[in-house]
C-alpha cells in the first residue's frame, strides 16, 4: 500500500511540475506584454507632460515676441519659395508676412494639440479600456487643457484668448486622437491574427 501512495504521489508530482512548467511559460509571455505596456505608458506620460509643458511655455510668451516669430518665420519661407513680390511696397509686404505668419500660429495650434491629443491616448491605451472609451478621455482632457490654455493667454500682455482657437486646438487633438487610436487598433487586430498567437 505504501509503494502504491509513493507512486501515486510521484506521478502526481509529474503532473504537477509539468502543469507548472506550461504555466510559467505563459505568465513570462503576460509579464513579458505588461513590462513593454508598462515601459510604454510611462513614456506616453512623459511625453504628454513635455508637450504640455511646451504649450504652456509657448503660451506665456507676450503678444510681440510670439507675433515676431511666426513673422520672421513666415519671412524667410516666402524668400525661399519666392513668394513676395519685389515690385510691391514695403507696406504690402510687410501686411503679406502677417497674414502667413498668421496662418502659421494657427497651423503650430493644430500641430501642438495633435501631438499632445495623439500622446495622451496613447497613455490611456496602455491601460485595460476600449477605444471608444480611451477616445472620450483622451478628448475630454486635451480639450479642457486648451480650455486653460487660452484663459491663460488672456493674462499674457499683449495675448487674447479666442474661442476659435480652442476650436481649432480641439480638432487638432481629435485628429491626433484618432490617429493614434486607428493605428493601436490596426497593431492589436494584426497581432490577434498573427500565427505566434494561436494555441499550439
Amino acid at each position: 500500500v505504501k509503494s502504491l501512495k509513493k507512486v501515486k504521489f510521484s506521478t502526481a508530482g509529474i503532473d504537477q511540475k509539468t502543469k507548472s512548467g506550461y504555466n510559467i511559460a505563459e505568465m513570462n509571455f503576460l509579464s513579458e506584454i505588461f513590462m513593454k505596456k508598462k515601459i510604454l505608458r510611462y513614456l506616453m506620460l512623459v511625453l504628454s507632460l513635455l508637450i504640455a509643458a511646451a504649450i504652456f511655455l509657448f503660451s506665456a510668451e507676450n503678444g510681440e515676441k510670439s507675433g515676431n516669430l511666426s513673422d520672421k518665420l513666415a519671412e524667410k519661407i516666402l524668400q525661399i519659395f519666392g513668394i513676395t513680390d519685389e515690385n510691391s511696397s514695403e507696406e504690402n509686404q510687410a501686411e503679406t508676412i502677417v497674414s502667413v505668419g498668421s496662418v502659421f500660429r494657427k497651423l503650430a495650434h493644430f500641430i501642438e494639440y495633435f501631438a499632445l491629443g495623439g500622446a495622451v491616448c496613447g497613455f490611456f491605451l496602455t491601460y485595460s479600456m476600449t477605444p471608444l472609451r480611451c477616445i472620450w478621455l483622451s478628448s475630454g482632457i486635451s480639450v479642457l487643457y486648451a480650455v486653460s490654455d487660452e484663459l491663460h493667454q488672456y493674462f499674457v500682455p499683449g495675448r487674447n484668448a479666442s474661442v476659435w482657437d480652442v476650436l481649432l486646438d480641439a480638432v487638432g487633438a481629435i485628429c491626433g486622437i484618432f490617429a493614434v487610436a486607428g493605428i493601436m487598433v490596426l497593431i492589436r487586430r494584426k497581432q490577434i491574427k498573427s500565427p505566434s498567437h494561436e494555441k499550439p
